[in-house]
């Protein structure tokens, strides 16, 4: 791995420095660093130390964004009109417009793969699916197309 290659000098410093070390024995390198006027067993237990509070904080930032996420999906179901209160009509229409593409090639994909026989797909079936792919384009900012009207 190059040292370039780290968002923080230091830590690329560090790799240098490991790199450097390739062929040595862990009692050389620990003599090296003595020499230097280091201490490699403080040295080490800092390093743990960040690289574990790094980690924390990798996990805290990936939960919180899973988090805010699972809310914005949640917002997304609560403002929208479930298809489970439709007209098998409207349901079949739509879902059909979904198997044809035009909720886009990742919508038809999810048809394809979320059911191996669509010709038994229960209208409720039909109608959860159309509920989760109408949450999905929100959360990617897109809007589905327009609905047949209401009869």
């Amino acid at each position: 791995m190059n040292p370039a290659e780290f968002e923080h000098p230091p830590l690329g410093r560090i790799v240098e420095g490991l790199s450097r070390t390739d062929g040595l024995t862990a009692a050389e390198v620990k003599a090296s660093l003595c020499e230097k006027g280091y201490d490699p067993e403080a040295l080490v237990t800092r390093l743990k130390a960040r690289a574990a509070a790094l980690s924390r904080e990798s996990r805290l930032s990936w939960m919180q964004q899973g988090d805010a996420l699972q809310a914005r999906a949640n917002a997304a179901g609560r403002t929208r009109r479930s298809w489970l209160g439709r007209t098998a009509d409207e349901i079949n229409t739509a879902f059909n417009a979904v198997r044809s593409g035009r909720y886009g090639a990742q919508g038809q994909l999810r048809v394809q793969t979320a059911f191996s026989n669509l010709t038994s797909v229960t209208v409720e079936s039909k109608a959860a699916f159309l509920d989760e792919v109408d949450i999905l384009l929100e959360l990617q900012h897109e809007t589905p197309p327009e609905q047949p009207p209401t009869l």
